[in-house]
């Protein structure tokens, strides 16, 4: 079924817990287009059939499985992409906020030059492979003691081992790349937009972008 609503692809960007799935279900409800995170395809299966959750194998030996996480984060971001097809909506995040993720695994030694040099590759040829380019970030800007007290709230698998510390890097990453550009939509992340109020601050945002 054809979207009601005809805008090009923005993704909704934000730290960790910061409401980017509520933000999707919002949407959703309000009659727009999302995708969510595929993060059911970083759930890789053995040879003998066994399934490994990637994410959780990252969340525990960092330094073992970084770069192999983040370029897996990376294909199947460009797979999903490929559903997109005529629709336009929004995506969570999007492969520019993936390569701030591999950029910190970097900075934080889970990553050494070699495989940095890899991922970055391996990033230029996503970013090649995308059908639809993004035109615009809509920034969930959440604060970090707000992020952490929903990560312990939800309890998904894999993020028990998120500290303060960590969230905070990423918060300084964002506010870096986010804060330089112009095609951005701050929100407060904080608490919940009604959807009437949503709607209206989005449309004017796409507006914004023709």
């Amino acid at each position: 079924m054809p979207c009601p609503y005809k805008t090009d692809m923005i993704s909704i960007e934000g730290n960790i817990g910061a409401g980017k799935s509520t933000l999707c279900r919002q949407l959703r409800a309000g009659g727009f287009c999302t995708f969510e995170e595929p993060v059911v395809d970083w759930t890789v299966q053995g040879e003998d059939g066994t399934s490994h959750n990637v994410l959780t194998a990252f969340y525990r030996n960092p330094v073992k499985y970084a770069c192999m996480f983040q370029q897996l984060v990376l294909r199947t971001r460009v797979e999903q992409a490929k559903e997109w097809k005529s629709k336009r909506g929004f995506v969570e995040r999007c492969v520019h906020s993936d390569r701030l993720f591999g950029a910190m695994q970097y900075r934080l030694g889970n990553m050494d030059p070699v495989e940095y040099g890899s991922y970055l590759y391996q990033f230029r040829q996503a970013v090649q492979d995308m059908p639809t380019p993004i035109v615009g970030h809509i920034y969930l800007k959440t604060s970090v003691d707000t992020c952490l007290t929903r990560i312990t709230k939800r309890e998904r698998e894999g993020e028990q081992g998120i500290t303060r510390s960590y969230l905070s890097l990423l918060e300084e990453e964002h506010e870096s790349w986010l804060g330089g550009l112009s095609n951005v939509l701050v929100l407060d992340g904080e608490k919940q937009m009604h959807l009437h109020d949503l709607r209206s601050a989005v449309a004017s945002f796409e507006s914004s972008l023709k």
